[in-house]
């Protein structure tokens, strides 16, 4: 009933602008034939040769990002403070990511592509990936039908024969995942200038903002009316991957992706060092990387970075609670569905982890009463050790059993030691604690805010057509 009711409404909505435009498109032809020295730019200030958001938007209707971006572009050339155009050239660039110079170098130095990936044509362009999967289209062939890898297999950086599993794709990438972290690193600099363009956007007094069609994504139903609050969500979400990044690359990675996907897995003589009785490969690969992960701090300096980042994201957090609770348009984001108390107490929860970066903080609202300390993990940083595995076999299945996929679970010494130990305060070790969000709790508030559009992003690619 709940969709019935949102299509009844968005019927009306259209109708209702389909009117409007109409009086307005009148009220202007009669505006223009009364005053032959009127145009289209008199108002404006712009020049006539400037291209127009509208251009812009519907650049984005063609799939062509690229165009898109030089028409934002060449609007803050014009004007640097423009907040539409800001917020347009964000997007475009955060679509982009995949195919940034330093995402480049990434895929081509640790994942082996021959190049690196034109993501305006092989995400979005027409009979790109997401035509594909909009079409009910999965990665993988399915007998007569061709599924994606093979649709795109002449648009990707890697060959035919790379993309047919994991183990043939990590042939030869035999670089330490060190190499990998510090290009991870490399993106996360990058990233930061886009929560710089969105700043511009909220910033702009007259930003109202910004539309983004469906056609993009090759569906109307996904259209995304973004406001200020919007892209306060936007750069919480970069600064999460930004200090994501720079955490992951304060640590020593040893591993291979060869050594831990690779086909030695499927057959291990007895007589090898690392032979286990009834192992299938997915053992091998959880015993390997389990010794080799977050067991040494080799970059301290990138924890700084990451507290920096995630302290940001916080902030952006909250400033995007409250621009959605002021907010006065309607946007995709439905900021009128959550409970005001919900969005306050959250809000109390990121100040709170905010402080707890730096040193011991209550959490509020937790029961029983939890003091939080997260300083540890971005000063000398936080490492388990050797003896101590982070994985526990839950099971041992028959060898070569195929009917057993995963048979690991995290061990629960390793979450004391590492997450919970000096960090968990006023409560015994083994003890848990909940936090009090209100009736909705965390997941009735995200179903809430976005629970509409992520309906339709399952409906548009995850279901079998």
């Amino acid at each position: 009933m709940k969709k019935q009711t949102m299509g009844w409404k968005a019927w009306v909505g259209k109708a209702a602008l389909a009117t409007a435009l109409a009086l307005g498109s009148a009220s202007c032809g009669a505006a223009l034939e009364s005053d032959p020295m009127s145009g289209p730019d008199d108002d404006s200030g712009e020049p006539s040769e400037l291209r127009s958001l509208s251009d812009a938007e519907e650049a984005l209707m063609n799939h062509d990002l690229d165009l898109a971006r030089a028409i934002y572009q060449e609007r803050l050339l014009h004007n640097p403070a423009e907040g539409e155009s800001a917020a347009g050239r964000a997007l475009c660039d955060m679509l982009l990511i995949p195919g940034m110079p330093e995402v480049k170098r990434l895929l081509i130095e640790s994942l082996g592509a021959q190049s690196g990936l034109d993501a305006a044509e092989v995400i979005y362009g027409e009979e790109g990936f997401l035509y594909w999967a909009s079409r009910g289209a999965r990665w993988a062939d399915d007998g007569q039908f061709m599924g994606i890898r093979s649709l795109l297999a002449d648009d990707l950086p890697w060959t035919r024969r790379e993309l047919e599993s994991a183990q043939v794709f990590v042939e030869g990438l035999n670089e330490p995942g060190d190499t990998l972290a510090r290009h991870l690193v490399s993106v996360a600099n990058a990233l930061n200038g886009l929560d710089q363009q969105l700043q511009v956007a909220i910033d702009d007094p007259n930003f109202v903002r910004l539309y983004v069609p469906g056609e993009l994504f090759h569906d109307p139903s996904l259209s995304l009316t973004l406001g200020r609050a919007e892209l306060a969500t936007m750069q919480a979400f970069i600064q999460v991957v930004r200090a994501t990044f720079y955490a992951l690359g304060a640590y020593e990675h040893s591993w291979t992706l060869e050594d831990a996907l690779g086909a030695w897995r499927q057959e291990v003589h007895l007589d090898d060092a690392r032979y286990v009785a009834g192992f299938l490969p997915v053992d091998y690969s959880v015993a390997y990387l389990d010794a080799r992960l977050f067991r040494r701090v080799a970059q301290p300096d990138r924890l700084q970075a990451a507290r920096t980042a995630l302290k940001d994201a916080l902030s952006r957090s909250r400033d995007a609670l409250r621009l959605g609770l002021t907010a006065e348009v309607s946007t995709t984001l439905e900021w009128q569905e959550p409970s005001v108390e919900s969005i306050q107490r959250i809000d109390a929860l990121f100040n709170a982890l905010a402080a707890a970066l730096d040193g011991p903080t209550l959490l509020p609202h937790s029961e029983p009463e939890v003091t939080l300390d997260l300083s540890s993990f971005f000063t000398t940083g936080r490492t388990l050790p050797v003896e101590i595995p982070w994985m526990r076999r839950t099971l041992v299945p028959e060898p070569l059993d195929p009917a057993v996929t995963f048979s690991w679970e995290l061990n629960p010494e390793a979450t004391e030691v590492f997450f919970r130990k000096n960090v968990v305060q006023g409560i015994a070790a083994e003890q848990e604690f909940t936090i009090d969000l209100g009736d909705e709790g965390a997941s009735g508030f995200i179903e809430a805010l976005a629970g509409t559009y992520l309906d339709a992003i399952q409906d548009v690619y995850l279901v079998t057509r």
